[in-house]
């Protein structure tokens, strides 16, 4: 195994990395980075808009509100997570799906000199608020990142092997 060479002088890092044989690692083209971030980012917003105004929508069984709002929040940010992260290699689409998410999210949230709020304080826009956060992050430190940014920790040294 030979280690990646360094960006000053081509030294090597000492950072060694396994690619399967027969598989080259790829860097996806860089228009396809850029508009795929600013895809997250459109997406991340429009998520936390769908969800705000369904935040106090849903079914009351028992008088207990399920939240449709609280359910975007955590089915459409975990998944739109890991599309972005499948996309990119990175975590830094996840961070900017939270961005776009939390700008629009907390934006509704406030309220209007005439008084209107989308987001009223209650239970469920709190829930819908941590959910809408807590999933990305949690989705962010599970997934592996394929390559560079944001992908500080080197791979897992190989079996009998010591770090």
């Amino acid at each position: 195994m030979a280690g990646r060479k360094g960006a000053a002088g081509g030294k090597p890092t000492g950072v060694e990395r396994t690619v399967p044989a027969g598989q080259a690692e790829t860097t996806p083209p860089t228009a396809f980075l850029a508009g795929t971030y600013v895809f997250a980012v459109l997406l991340g917003a429009a998520l936390g808009l769908y969800g705000a105004f369904l935040a106090p929508a849903g079914p009351r069984p028992g008088g207990l509100l399920l939240s449709a709002g609280v359910a975007v929040a955590v089915v459409g940010n975990g998944g739109a997570s890991l599309l972005l992260a499948w996309l990119t290699g990175t975590r830094l689409g996840i961070g900017l799906l939270i961005l776009g998410w939390a700008v629009v999210a907390l934006w509704l949230g406030t309220g209007r000199p005439e008084g209107d709020i989308i987001l009223p304080s209650g239970a469920t826009s709190y829930v819908f608020l941590l959910a809408g956060v807590i999933v990305p992050v949690g989705v962010a430190f599970a997934v592996r990142p394929r390559r560079g940014l944001f992908a500080p920790l080197p791979p897992p040294p190989p079996p009998g092997r010591r770090a």
